[in-house]
Order: structure tokens, then sequence, then C-alpha cells
């Protein structure tokens, strides 16, 4: 691993509530203006749990328009081509980000700090919006009558963005998702076997029926593992719908982008990584160590593991010196992360890629600090919190909750 790919790595890194009044769209991958088009991916969230709100607004933002978000709070939105917009002038598609201007990196995680998606503009101030978590239980929901500036004076040293974006190449972008075009074989799936999806790199839809024109559940990530269900496949739309149960519920998937797990071939053992010029041992368990250097005082730190279990890889970090906030690997171009002591619907992508032990790899972990030199805990509880958070029970948000 060289110096320069060690810095590119780290580089990625730094980079119904009442709905009378709200007019639910059907989704048209032909919008023609790229607010309306985000709204309209946004839509097909409501009612699902999708976690934190920051990063299910990154994925509503690729799918919609193409553009990639960067991961810190504001440099996200810019790498990503957005515009910086007047709260005054927001519009649908425009994204409210309530965040402090002076800890606005991918590790931030403070009391307040929250991401929602404008759908109307009430006047006064007040806003129709969708976001995910609002209630800490990770589910989408559209909410009236929202106050970000009202929402942010309840904390300290919090303020508020909006953000506009584009389209990537002037139109609207093809689909992330997909049940066409570069499938696999079709394949006897066997009811009570698991099977693995097979999506070429991209996420697979799961959707409520067969057919491509029934709800989507959920954009199942390329080689995750689902379950047969029904051993009498669907003919529907020219695609042969098998029924399914995945970490996101039942429902039906194309099986030309299912193969039978027996298909699946071991992986390859991923070499030892070669440590960093400097790097030096931190801390291990039976199951794997790590190597590099780890900011005590909380922050992000490039490191090895060995391999094992990310419990254990917890357990190194934080014998360290690092209370690990998040671990974050790089799987095929992309970064997936691993968020620590989360509900484990936060760290269903993780756990379908490595149901087992994490491999020998290059990460980044997202550190709290631990230790006489660093505060005894970054996330607080509901109902509590550091200086700054109210006292009249809205719970804190570390995964970006303020109300």
């Amino acid at each position: 691993m060289t110096s320069r790919t060690l810095v590119a790595f780290a580089s990625v890194i730094l980079f119904t509530g009442a709905l009378s009044l709200v007019l639910v769209r059907p989704v048209s991958a032909e919008s023609t203006d790229a607010g309306e088009r985000i709204v309209q991916v946004a839509q097909q969230s409501l009612h699902l749990q999708e976690g934190q709100c920051f990063p299910w607004v990154r994925r509503v933002v690729q799918e919609a328009t193409g553009r990639a978000m960067g991961f810190g709070y504001r440099e996200g939105y810019l790498s990503g081509g957005a515009i910086e917009v007047s709260l005054a002038d927001v519009r649908a598609g425009d994204i409210v980000q309530i965040a402090d201007d002076k800890d606005l990196g991918p590790g931030a995680s403070y009391p307040g700090l929250h991401t929602s998606i404008v759908m109307h503009r009430q006047g006064n101030g007040l806003l129709t919006v969708i976001d995910s978590n609002s209630q800490w239980d990770g589910v989408v929901r559209i909410r009236e009558d929202y106050d970000p500036q009202a929402a942010a004076t309840r904390y300290t040293n919090l303020n508020v963005r909006a953000y506009r974006f584009s389209y990537a190449s002037g139109g609207a972008p093809a689909p992330q998702a997909f049940e066409a075009g570069q499938g696999t074989q079709a394949a006897s799936l066997t009811p009570g076997t698991t099977a693995r999806v097979a999506g070429d790199g991209q996420c697979v839809n799961l959707r409520t029926g067969p057919g491509t024109g029934n709800p989507r559940v959920h954009c199942v990530a390329d080689g995750s593992f689902v379950e047969v269900l029904d051993a009498a496949p669907v003919n529907a739309g020219g695609y042969r719908w098998v029924y399914v149960q995945s970490g996101w519920g039942a429902g039906w998937m194309a099986d030309d982008f299912l193969v039978p797990a027996s298909s699946t071939p071991p992986p390859t053992p991923a070499p030892t990584p070669t440590p960093a010029p400097g790097a030096r041992p931190i801390a291990g368990t039976p199951s794997g160590a790590l190597n590099g250097s780890l900011p005590t005082r909380g922050g992000l730190g490039l490191v090895t593991w060995t391999g094992g279990p990310v419990e254990s890889l917890v357990a190194s970090a934080s014998s360290g010196g690092c209370s690990v906030l998040s671990a974050w690997v790089t799987v095929n171009g992309s970064l997936l992360g691993y968020t620590a002591g989360a509900p484990a619907f936060v760290n269903a992508q993780w756990r379908d890629r490595y149901p087992g032990d994490l491999p020998s790899t290059l990460l980044i972990l997202i550190c709290g600090g631990s230790g006489a030199n660093a505060p005894e805990a970054s996330a607080p509880s509901p109902g509590g919190g550091p200086s700054g958070a109210p006292q009249d029970g809205v719970p804190p948000g570390p995964a970006g909750n303020e109300d």
C-alpha cells in the first residue's frame, strides 16, 4: 500500500405526520427538475426504515441526480456539486442541514445535528420536509410546520444551511437500481435455501409484488444474502420473480439477479496489509490486531486490521485509546460503514457483507476518544446530554435527530 494510496483513501472520507396538504406524486425518472426528482425518490422510502438522516439523503441525491456527495456536513454537499441557497429561498428538493460550523467532519456527532429534504415552503419560516430518523427509529416521515431555525436555536452553536443540487449531466440519470440488462443467469432456487444477490456491483430491488410496477421495499446491496420462501416463481414483465426473506422484510426479487449461495466461490483470503511507514502496533485480541496510529482525543485514524470480528476490532481500538464511533472500508470502490453501538438495522448492510469476520484490510476509524484525555462518552442518551442539549425531554441526536 503506497503513501499516495493512503492519502487518496483518507481524502474520500474527508471529502404520518398528516399528509392532507402534501401531494405525493408518482415517481418518474423523466422529471426535468432535479429538485422534484429528489423529492420523488425520497418518497419511495416513506414509512421505511432507512437509518440515519445524512446517509439516507446521500443515497437519495445520488439515485435522483447522479451526483455523489462526500461525507462532511458542508464539504459533502459542495464536493458533490451542490450550491448553497438562502433558507428564505428554498424550494422542493433542497437539503436543509443543521450543524455546528466548527464541527462538520464525517465523524461529527452531537445534539441537534440533522438533515432533511424540503418538499414545500409553507411561509413564515415553516417548511414541509421529508426526513429519516427524526424519532430515533430510522423511519422516513413527512413533517409539516417544520421550523429549522427554531430547531437549531434549541442547542448551542448550531447553524442552518440549505443546499441545491442539479443533475450531474443536465438530465435525469439512469436509475441506479435495476432488474434488467446485466443480470446473471436465472437460477433454480429451492425454498428454504439461501441465495446471494448478484447485481454486478449495483443494488437490486426488493418489491412488494412480482413486477416492476410494484412499490420498492428496499434496494438490496450486491452480495447480500436472502432466504427463498416460495418454490413457484411468478412470471411478470419479462422476469421470473421469487418470493424471499431479506434483512428488510419479505418481498419479490427477479431471479436473474439471484444465485444459490452454494454456488458462491469461497472468498480468497486477503493478504495481510503492509503497515504504513512508521506505523506501530496498537492493540490486539485473540481474533485480530490493529496497526497504525489512533487519534486518542477523537478524530479520524487510518489503520490496518489483521482480521477478525468487528467487535474485536472495536475492543482493540478501545484498548488503544479510541472510543470507536464508526469504521469504514472500501467495497468495490465505495465506502461501507459500521456504526458502533447502533441498532441492528443501521448496520444491516455491513452484516450482509461481513456476517462473520472482517478480513485483513485497511480501514478508517472515526474515534470519539477515551481515557483520561477524552470525554466520558460522545453519544448522550435520550432525555439528557452534554451542555447545550435541551432539558425538555427532547432526545438529543448523535444519529441526526433534533426532534
